[in-house]
């Protein structure tokens, strides 16, 4: 596990869980139909019953490798007057690891990286690299063990579907409360970063189904004007595990950089048991 980071986030803005809820409503477009909560007494048992949720999970989930379709968009806004990138798009498979260690406090800590399809290592500092991982465990955020780096609004309850409604809850990492930042790598450097965000938590299963996270506040020093992540959840099966797991589903990723905006969209699908293999090599 890295050291905690000796940043210190210069923090000028309110996180938008802390705006008015006609600017939220806004900012977070995914918010239409929000029946707004009245109060937020609702809040801590809410936490609670999520966060036991969170604690069995992480427990319980092993080794696993899925298949992961990676579709990356790149978009220059100004390149017809200053000659830079065009539009283009570029599809690739990959093998997304998520791997558990056991962890005294936490119960395990979860560890995701990228093979390619012939299981070789893919170098995250590449600049052809896909940019997002670590999906799988962003829920980790309402787990007991990190709730206190973060502040909560209950926001209220809003239809998915037809046959489900989902608690909403907002919420911001407190950057001095944070002991291991989460990191973005971008030409070649890797930059802490902190998350603002809302969950979608189904109402009765306590599990969240939807996340959207964005940064706290831009990071200028790298050009980095947004970094927003769409994300579904939903129950996979494996046939060796005799409970269903919630896993990572789709994700849609936006990096908004000074001269551009790319897209990428990850797919994963035939999730199934990992057996990490060593050798003893005289």
């Amino acid at each position: 596990m890295q050291e905690p980071s000796s940043y210190r986030y210069p923090s000028t803005a309110a996180p938008y869980l802390e705006y008015p809820l006609p600017k939220l409503l806004k900012t977070v477009p995914e918010l239409e139909g929000l029946m707004p909560a009245e109060t937020q007494e609702q809040l801590p048992a809410l936490l609670a019953k999520v966060g036991d949720n969170i604690h069995d999970a992480v427990k319980k989930l092993p080794n696993l490798i899925s298949h992961e379709d990676v579709t990356q968009t790149r978009v220059c806004p100004n390149a017809l007057s200053y000659g830079g990138c065009l539009d283009s798009e570029r599809r690739r498979g990959f093998n997304y690891l998520i791997l558990s260690h056991p962890n005294r406090d936490t119960g395990n800590l979860l560890e995701e990286y990228r093979t390619d399809l012939k299981n070789r290592p893919i170098d995250p500092l590449s600049q052809d690299a896909p940019k997002g991982r670590g999906f799988a465990s962003l829920w980790v955020l309402f787990s007991p063990s990190s709730r206190s780096e973060s502040k909560f609004r209950y926001l209220g309850q809003q239809k998915l579907d037809k046959h489900r409604t989902a608690f909403v809850v907002a919420f911001a990492q407190q950057p001095d409360a944070v002991k291991f930042p989460s990191e973005i790598l971008l030409q070649g450097r890797s930059v802490p970063v902190w998350y603002q965000g809302v969950a979608w938590i189904d109402e009765s299963s306590f599990h969240i189904v939807r996340m959207r996270t964005d940064l706290l506040e831009p990071q200028a020093d790298i050009h980095l004007q947004r970094l927003t992540a769409e994300i579904q959840f939903g129950e996979v099966r494996i046939s060796q595990i005799a409970s269903a797991l919630l896993l990572p589903l789709e994700v849609v990723i936006t990096l908004e950089l000074d001269t551009e905006v790319s897209k990428e969209v990850h797919s994963y699908s035939n999730y199934r048991l990992y057996a990490v293999q060593t050798r003893i090599v005289p």
